[in-house]
């Protein structure tokens, strides 16, 4: 699960912070997804984010961090934005993001990538 910040002030200029628990060595990255129309309003562009769940609204990629860990356990990771989207997203009053973390294990006899999608909505 994710526990993150929710101020809105405080993820545009410190980056969003996303707690993470694995139970193994992982590799993987975590995507801070926006849906298209909010976007388009806000007149953010980004890449369309692939492969998720049918019936899922278009969802943009408006921010990436990689995910490496070297041994079970919990941390914690910064997700900033680029400054242009930080600058168009500080007009929201309300703003729900969808976290998408996509992790893959380092085992070779019995592989496995696992997808998560939680929702974070900030608040100004």
């Amino acid at each position: 699960g994710f526990a993150t910040s929710t101020s809105l002030k405080k993820v545009l200029s410190g980056g969003l912070a996303v707690r993470y628990t694995t139970n193994e060595q992982v590799a993987g990255s975590i995507q801070v997804l926006l849906d298209a129309a909010t976007a388009k309003r806000l007149g953010i562009h980004g890449a369309t984010a692939t492969g998720l769940p049918k019936g899922t609204p278009r969802l943009i990629v408006v921010g990436t961090a990689v995910l490496v860990t070297t041994k079970a356990g919990q941390g914690t990771l910064k997700i900033k934005f680029s400054p242009r989207t930080a600058a168009r997203l500080k007009h929201t009053h309300k703003l729900k993001l969808t976290l998408r973390l996509f992790a893959r294990n380092a085992s070779r006899q019995s592989p496995q990538t696992t997808t998560v999608l939680s929702t974070v909505v900030l608040n100004p």
